[in-house]
């Protein structure tokens, strides 16, 4: 169960990381690796525009759709990934101490 429990520390751990690169990409600390937005291509007919502006347009990656305290969901995400793998690293040791 302790090599159990720190595989999902290590799983807590990763997303966090993954959610801290998301922030940073909000926060414009530094462009994101994935391209958010589409492609026009450049022989387009008019049909083919007319249901390229039917269809929802794509959110940007670096665009925050909501908020609490300043903080975005991926900036709550990492906070909370943190959180649990300590305390998941915290329950294997425990795990690990007792005969």
């Amino acid at each position: 169960r302790t090599g159990f429990l720190a595989i999902v520390g290590l799983a807590f751990v990763a997303g966090s990381g993954l959610a801290f690169y998301h922030v940073g990409v909000e926060q414009h600390w530094w462009a994101s690796m994935a391209s958010c937005g589409g492609t026009l291509d450049k022989e387009l007919s008019i049909e083919g525009l007319n249901a390229m502006l039917a269809t929802p347009q794509q959110k940007p990656c670096d665009r925050v759709d909501w908020a609490l305290f300043g903080i975005s969901l991926a900036g709550f995400n990492a906070a909370f990934s943190l959180a649990l793998a300590a305390v998941t690293f915290y329950g294997a040791r425990m795990l690990g101490r007792t005969p």
